[in-house]
C-alpha cells in the first residue's frame, strides 16, 4: 500500500473515530438530559439580614454561578427587588460558563423614617443555551434569596421621640380642656335657650364648636404623622396647635367670666322665687281661725302665680331683674304671714298646755306628755287635742256630780269668786311655765278649810272650758305648678381623646402595602412547604429535585396568593431572628429538600447531600425543615404540598411526629399504596435502591402507612389518570387506585402519557399542560 492510500485510510479512520466520539458524546449528553441533569443554579449572599440605624448603610453581595452539561453555557437573568415597595431596583442579563460566577454588590440603606423591617429579594433565573453539541430542555431554573433589613431610630432620635411623646400628652390634655369648655358652653347654652335670650353667648358656643372641631382635626393629622414615625416637623406642629388651643382657652374664660355674672344674677332671681314658693306652699298647708289672715294668704298666692308667669314670659335678664323688688316683697309678705300663723298656733297651744296641766294639778289626771313642749306647733293638732279635753270635761262633769253635791258648798258669790280666783292664779302660774316672760299677778284667796275645794275647783275649770276652734274651711287658690329653673353647671368628665399616647408600631411593608408589623399572627397566613418527589437518577444532583414546584411557586406569587420565599435548607437558625417573615401580613411559600442534611461541629455548619437513605430518614429530616420554616415565619402550622414520593415522606412524618404542626396536606401523584409492575421493577436500576424498596406496594414501609394512624388535618389528593398500566388506569408511574385515599378528599385529573419519558406523572405539575392542577391546588388552600 503506497503512502497516499495509507494516509487516506488513516484519515478516514480518524474521521470515523471523531464522528463516533462526537455522536457518542451527544447521545450520552442526551441521556443525561433525559435523566434530569440539565442546569443547576447556585445563588449565595454574604449577608443573611441587616440591622441598621437611620443614616447607616451596608453593602450586600450576591454571587450567581451555574453548573451545566459540557459544551453548554447559560443565559441568566437576575434582578434585585424591593419586596416591600414592589419595585425592581436593578436587573440584568449575563451569559455564564459552568462554575464561572458573576457577582453583584448593592448598597442597602436604612429607611429615613421610623422603625420597621424591609424585604429585598435577589432572583436569578438561568437556562442552558441550546446548540449543536449542547442538549438541553431550555427549561429555566431559578434561585432566590430574601434579605431582611431591620431599621431603627438612632439614639438621639429615640431621645427626640420621647420628648415629642411627652409634648403629645400635654397637647392631648389641652385639647381635652377645650373640649370640656365646649361641653360647658353647650350645657349652659341648652339650659339658657328658653330662659335667657343671650344670643352672643350662643353664637360664641357655635364658634367654639367650630374651632374645637378644627383643633381636633389638626390633632388627628399630628397623630397620623406620629404613627407614620415622621418626627421631623412634629415639634413645630405641636407647638402651633398648643398656641391655638391656649388662645381658645383664654377666649373661653374671658367670655365665661362675663357670662358667669349673668348666670349668677339669674340664679339669684330664681333662688328668691323658689324660696318664696316654698314659703307659700308651707303656709298654704297651715290652718287659721283668722279670716283676715286667710284672705292675706290667698291674695299672696295669687300675686305669686302672676309674678311667676310674668317672669317666665320675659325673654331678657334685664326685664326679669325688674321683678326683683316684687319677688322680695312677696317673700317678706309670706314670712310675715308665716309668723302670724305661728303666733296663732302657739297661742292656741298655750291654752291647751294650761288646760291640760290645770286638770292634772286638780284631778291628778296626768300624762307623761303634759309637760312636754313640742318644737313645732300645729294649730290643727292643738285644736284636735282641745276638742278631746272638752269631751273629757263632759265626762268629768258627770263623774264628780255626787262628790260635788256632798260638799254642800255655799252659794254666795264671795265663795265662788274665791274659787274663780284660785283657778285664775293656777292658770297664770302654768302660763309662766311655758312663757317665762309672762307677768303673773296673783289674786288673794281664802282656803275655806272646812270644805274639800277640789270638786268646786274642778267644776269651775269645767265651767270655763276652752272654746271650740273655728278653723277656716275655705279652699285656697292653687299654687302654680310651673317649674322654677335654677341653672346648675354639672362637672364635665368627658374627654375628646385618650390621654395615653401609643408608641408607633414598627412598619412592615409588603408588595406596596404598609401596616404595623404583626405581633401575634401565629394562627394565620400559614406558609406553604413544597416537597419534591423521587429522583429518577440517584447520581444526579439533589438541586434538580428542588425545581419540581418552580412554576407553581412562581404562579402563586403572580396571583398574589403566596410570596416566593425561595429555597430553605437545614441551616443554623441562629443566623436569622425568630419570626422575621411572620411580621408581614403575607403568606410565603418555600421549596425544601429532604436530600440535604447538615454536618455540625463547634466551628462548622456544613450542608451535605445525602440521597441514599430510607423514607423514614427523609421524614425525620422533614421535621427539621418544618421547624425551620416555623422559626422563620413564627407560624404555629404549615401547609404541605407534595409531589410523588414526597407525599409518602409527609405521611410518614405525621405518623412519627403527629400533625400538630400542620394545617393541611395536598398530595399530588402520590403512590400512597406503593408502586408495582415495571415501575417497581426498573426503579432501582438507576434510582436509590432504598427509596424504591420502601415505595414498593408490598413493602414494610407501605404497610405502616396503610395501617398506621391517619392524619387528623384535612388531606387532599390530586390524582392523574388516563394512561393504561397493565389493565389499570393511572398517570404512567402511579396507578389511580394507589393514589386514592379513602380518608382524603380526592380529585382526578384526566390526561394522557405523551411518551415513556414524558408520562402524565411528570406532566401533571406542568401548568402549561394541566392548569387544572393549579386551580385545584388554590381551591383546596382556600378551603
Amino acid at each position: 500500500m503506497n503512502k497516499r492510500n495509507k494516509w487516506l485510510l488513516t484519515s478516514v479512520m480518524l474521521l470515523l473515530l471523531v464522528i463516533t466520539i462526537f455522536f457518542g458524546v451527544k447521545i450520552l449528553l442526551l441521556i443525561n438530559v433525559l435523566l434530569g441533569n440539565d442546569i443547576i443554579v447556585h445563588l449565595n449572599s454574604d449577608i443573611k439580614y441587616l440591622e441598621l440605624l437611620h443614616g447607616e448603610s451596608q453593602n450586600v453581595s450576591f454571587e450567581v454561578k451555574v453548573t451545566t452539561n459540557p459544551f453548554c453555557s447559560a443565559l441568566c437573568n437576575y434582578k434585585l427587588e424591593d419586596l416591600s415597595l414592589n419595585l425592581t431596583l436593578d436587573r440584568g442579563t449575563s451569559e455564564l460558563k459552568s462554575l464561572t460566577p458573576i457577582k453583584r454588590t448593592y448598597t442597602l440603606e436604612a429607611e429615613k423614617l421610623g422603625s420597621g423591617i424591609k424585604l429585598y429579594r435577589f432572583k436569578a433565573e438561568c437556562k442552558s443555551i441550546k446548540n449543536i453539541i449542547c442538549h438541553t430542555t431550555e427549561e429555566p431554573m431559578s434561585r432566590t434569596i430574601i434579605i431582611s433589613v431591620i431599621y431603627n431610630l438612632s439614639e438621639q432620635e429615640k431621645i427626640n421621640k420621647e420628648e415629642i411623646k411627652q409634648s403629645l400628652i400635654i397637647l392631648t390634655e389641652n385639647l381635652n380642656q377645650i373640649y370640656k369648655n365646649e361641653l360647658i358652653h353647650l350645657n349652659t347654652a341648652e339650659k339658657l335657650q328658653n330662659l335667657i335670650s343671650d344670643y352672643l353667648y350662643i353664637n360664641e358656643t357655635l364658634a367654639l364648636q367650630s374651632r374645637t372641631l378644627e383643633a381636633s382635626e389638626d390633632f388627628d393629622q399630628i397623630i397620623k404623622t406620629w404613627l407614620k414615625q415622621d418626627y421631623s416637623n412634629l415639634p413645630n406642629k405641636i407647638e402651633n396647635l398648643n398656641s391655638e388651643i391656649s388662645f381658645e382657652n383664654e377666649e373661653f374664660f374671658k367670655n365665661y367670666i362675663l357670662f358667669s355674672d349673668k348666670l349668677e344674677r339669674y340664679n339669684n332671681l330664681t333662688s328668691k322665687l323658689q324660696k318664696t314658693k316654698e314659703c307659700l306652699y308651707n303656709i298654704s298647708t297651715l290652718k287659721t281661725e283668722n279670716n283676715t289672715l286667710y284672705n292675706q294668704i290667698n291674695q299672696t298666692i295669687i300675686a305669686f302665680n302672676t309674678l311667676l308667669q310674668n317672669f317666665k314670659n320675659m325673654s331678657s335678664l334685664s326685664e326679669k331683674e325688674k321683678l326683683d323688688e316684687n319677688i322680695s316683697n312677696l317673700y317678706q309678705d309670706c314670712i310675715t304671714i308665716e309668723n302670724l300663723l305661728s303666733k296663732e298656733a302657739f297661742q292656741k297651744y298655750v291654752t291647751l298646755y294650761v288646760e291640760k296641766n290645770a286638770l292634772c294639778a286638780l284631778n291628778r289626771d296626768c300624762t307623761n306628755e303634759s309637760k312636754i313642749i313640742p318644737r313645732d306647733f300645729s294649730l290643727q293638732k292643738t285644736c284636735n287635742e282641745i276638742e278631746q279635753i272638752r269631751y273629757q270635761y263632759i265626762i268629768l262633769n258627770l263623774t264628780i256630780r255626787n262628790s260635788f253635791n256632798a260638799q254642800n258648798y255655799p252659794s254666795d258669790s264671795s265663795f265662788w269668786n274665791n274659787i274663780s280666783a284660785k283657778i285664775i292664779n293656777l292658770k297664770q302660774n302654768l302660763t309662766q311655765e311655758i312663757l317665762p316672760s309672762f307677768n303673773v299677778t296673783l289674786i288673794p284667796t281664802e282656803d275655806y278649810s272646812s270644805y274639800d275645794l277640789k270638786w268646786a275647783l274642778l267644776q269651775e275649770l269645767i265651767n270655763n272650758a276652752p272654746n271650740k276652734c273655728n278653723l277656716s274651711e275655705k279652699e285656697l287658690t292653687s299654687l302654680s305648678f310651673d317649674k322654677i329653673e335654677i341653672i346648675e353647671l354639672t362637672p364635665i368628665n368627658e374627654t375628646l381623646r385618650n390621654e395615653t399616647i401609643q408608641d408607633p408600631e414598627d412598619i412592615c411593608c409588603i408588595l406596596g402595602k404598609c401596616q404595623a408589623c404583626n405581633r401575634e399572627n401565629s394562627s394565620s397566613n400559614y406558609p406553604i412547604i413544597f416537597i419534591h418527589g423521587h429522583a429518577i437518577y440517584q447520581k444526579s444532583s439533589a438541586e434538580f429535585s428542588l425545581e419540581a414546584f418552580n412554576k407553581i411557586q412562581k404562579k402563586l406569587e403572580e396571583d398574589k396568593e403566596y410570596i416566593d420565599g425561595g429555597i430553605i435548607t437545614l441551616q443554623n437558625t441562629k443566623e436569622y431572628p425568630f419570626d422575621l417573615l411572620g411580621k408581614f401580613n403575607a403568606s410565603f411559600s418555600f421549596r425544601v429538600s429532604y436530600y440535604f442534611d447538615v454536618f455540625r461541629s463547634p466551628q462548622e455548619f456544613i450542608v451535605v447531600q445525602t440521597k441514599s437513605e430510607t423514607l423514614d430518614t427523609y421524614a425525620i429530616r422533614l421535621k427539621d425543615l418544618i421547624d425551620e420554616v416555623k422559626y422563620r415565619t413564627g407560624k404555629e402550622k404549615v401547609n404541605l404540598i407534595t409531589f410523588s414520593m414526597g407525599g409518602l415522606v409527609a405521611r410518614r412524618y405525621v405518623q412519627i411526629f403527629g400533625d400538630n404542626d400542620l394545617n393541611k396536606m395536598i398530595l399530588i401523584a402520590a403512590p400512597n399504596h406503593g408502586i408495582e409492575g415495571d415501575v417497581a421493577k426498573y426503579c432501582p436500576v438507576i434510582g436509590n435502591e432504598l427509596e424504591c424498596r420502601d415505595m414498593k406496594y408490598n413493602s414494610l414501609f407501605i404497610n405502616k402507612l396503610t395501617y398506621g394512624k391517619n392524619p387528623s388535618v384535612p388531606v387532599y389528593t390530586i390524582i392523574g389518570t388516563g394512561c393504561n398500566m397493565n389493565e389499570k388506569q393511572g398517570d404512567g408511574i402511579v396507578t389511580q387506585e394507589s393514589s386514592w385515599l379513602d380518608f382524603a378528599n380526592n380529585s382526578l385529573i384526566h390526561g394522557y402519557c405523551r411518551s415513556p419519558t414524558n408520562p402524565l406523572h411528570l406532566d401533571i405539575i406542568n401548568l402549561n399542560l394541566y392548569p387544572q392542577t393549579y386551580e385545584i391546588l388554590v381551591e383546596k388552600l382556600k378551603e
